[in-house]
């Protein structure tokens, strides 16, 4: 779910979950749902369960992120081919956690695709509120920590936190 890509405009393909609804005609050939049927790693449609990526496969971009900034060359990371990221049955916990990923990683572009504009505005438009949780989950990230349920200190205080490293993508 993760690694190198076949596409020939992006080094990376990333899918932090597997699943998603269609929502349009555009939808009616979708390549994920085939290629998830195919290979057995998700159910595809409303109500159906996504399968979320192993810790291992949601730490790859940060790995990338390491090497584009040795080598100084920038890295093009597609997120979301077998899924979409504003998929409305996906918890706004899981994006939290795309966006907190795309902020620790400042060498890689990336390319998010949706069929649900309204709710990416939604989401975005609501993503003040979330920027806490958004810094939390970045900081244990950053510093290859075990996740917890809930923070039970202020990052800020710590030691190994550098204050204004991080320049958050959201409004």
């Amino acid at each position: 779910m993760g690694e190198q890509s076949g596409i020939n405009w992006t080094e990376h393909t990333w899918n932090p979950w597997i699943g998603c609804t269609k929502v349009s005609d555009g939808c009616r050939f979708c390549y994920a749902e085939r290629m998830a049927h195919h290979r057995k790693w998700a159910e595809w449609g409303a109500g159906k369960p996504r399968r979320l990526a192993a810790e291992s496969t949601l730490r790859k971009p940060l790995a990338w992120n390491r090497r584009a900034e040795r080598t100084g060359v920038r890295e093009v990371v597609f997120c979301g081919s077998l899924m979409d990221v504003f998929d409305p049955e996906v918890p706004d916990e899981w994006r939290d956690e795309v966006f907190a990923t795309i902020a620790l990683t400042p060498w890689l572009d990336w390319v998010l695709l949706t069929k649900r504009p309204e709710k990416a505005l939604e989401y975005l438009k609501g993503a003040s509120s979330r920027l806490g949780r958004l810094h939390d989950l970045a900081w244990y990230m950053r510093f290859d920590l075990p996740k917890v349920g809930t923070v039970r200190f202020n990052p800020a205080n710590h030691p190994l936190y550098v204050a204004g490293r991080i320049e958050w993508p959201l409004p």
